[in-house]
């Protein structure tokens, strides 16, 4: 439904019934999604990133944690996780009292509004069943996860819904569990984020629909 659509739906709303119509008309405008640049993003031992695509991986520049192979993507080492966790803004343990390194990405999402919701599709090459691939969403006003690290296995589409408005950090990224070896790679793509319909016209369209509704009284009296 477009606006010029809208308008020419406005001598319905000489009426009560008519000023219900456009404020239902409005509200079916549907939410247009906003693609995050993850090229943006801080990144946090080893990583690439592209503003569509980000590739992160838990292997040591050498090699040495995969026997040679080279699965390191950056040139620079996975941090370990203390260190990780800290950058993050993460409590100690966050990540698992086992992990031992990791690698991540993340940012600083603001002005989010209760129902917005975020999403990706991720990719988790497990050569390690100890690995743990991990989302973070952490509200900077009330710190605290308010999304369980998790294992991610296998290909799927992610989504959150915010549950209340503020400023989130989130964190994506992979980490050795209980020892070093073998390395695991997550690969991440269109990261989106939907805005909860709330359509911007909708208070406009009503007063106008309640203008036109007044004169046609002040006429009919």
């Amino acid at each position: 439904m477009t606006f010029a659509n809208l308008v020419n739906q406005l001598p319905l709303a000489a009426s009560a019934t008519g000023i219900m119509l456009v404020s239902s008309l409005a509200a079916s405008i549907p939410a247009q999604a906003a693609s995050l640049d993850l090229s943006t993003w801080t990144i946090y031992g080893d990583a690439v990133v592209s503003p569509n695509s980000a590739t992160i991986t838990n292997a040591l520049v050498d090699g040495t944690d995969d026997d040679g192979s080279i699965l390191n993507v950056s040139g620079s080492d996975p941090l370990d996780v203390g260190t990780l966790e800290t950058s993050l803004g993460l409590p100690p343990g966050t990540l698992g009292f086992d992990a031992q390194e990791g690698s991540a990405i993340g940012t600083l999402l603001s002005s989010i509004n209760a129902g917005d919701v975020f999403s990706f599709s991720w990719n988790f090459s497990v050569l390690d069943s100890f690995d743990l691939g991990f989302v973070t969403i952490d509200d900077v006003a009330t710190p605290g996860l308010d999304l369980p690290v998790f294992t991610l296995t296998g290909t799927s589409p992610f989504s959150y819904t915010f549950a209340a408005a503020g400023n989130y950090r989130i964190a994506i990224g992979v980490v050795d569990q209980t020892d070093f070896i073998n390395s695991s790679v997550l690969n991440i793509s269109n990261a989106q984020l939907v805005p909860i319909p709330t359509p911007a016209l909708l208070p406009g369209l009503i007063g106008l629909g309640l203008s036109v509704w007044r004169k046609r009284k002040e006429v009919e009296g």
